[in-house]
Parts: structure tokens; C-alpha cells; sequence
């Protein structure tokens, strides 16, 4: 709970430095949500693999497991049912 919490943290802060599209949409359970126009997923699941797994690990040198993450996307005003995994450089 508290590596969602900082991650998402995390991400907001890199949102709000660039001039995105991204808008952090919430959390369910152990996910974040966001909503990523087309043209920007590719370097916001990079960005999200990097926070979410690497630089969470730096800044809390106390995990020593490798951390994961599973990125999801449904097509613009799409639904769960139509969510497909995403893997950065599909």
C-alpha cells in the first residue's frame, strides 16, 4: 500500500513538471489509473516502469525484492472489457 502510495506520488509529481495530456484518474485496489492520450503511452509506461519499480527501490533501499509492474489499456473511451495487456514496445 504505502510503495502504491509513493509510486503514485511519483507519478504525479512527473505529470505536473511536463505538458502532458496524462491525467491521474484514481486507484483501485493495487492499481493506479490514468488517463493517457494514444500518442503519449509509450513514454508514460516507460516513465511508470522506471518510478514504479526502479526509483521506488533507490529511494527505499529497505526493499529488496524486484518490484513489477502490469500495464493495461482499453482503446480511448473504452471499456474494462476490452482491456488488453500493454507492454512497452509493442
Amino acid at each position: 500500500f504505502h510503495c502504491l502510495l509513493k509510486a503514485k506520488k511519483l507519478t504525479h509529481e512527473e505529470i505536473k513538471e511536463s505538458d502532458s495530456g496524462i491525467l491521474p484518474c484514481g486507484q483501485i485496489h493495487d492499481s493506479g489509473l490514468f488517463s493517457v492520450p494514444p500518442d503519449e503511452l509509450e513514454e508514460f509506461a516507460k516513465m511508470v516502469h522506471y518510478l514504479w519499480c526502479e526509483k521506488l527501490r533507490e529511494l527505499w533501499p529497505w526493499i529488496i525484492v524486484p518490484l513489477e509492474v502490469e500495464i493495461d489499456v482499453t482503446p480511448v473511451d473504452g471499456n474494462w472489457y476490452q482491456k488488453k495487456a500493454y507492454r512497452i514496445g509493442d
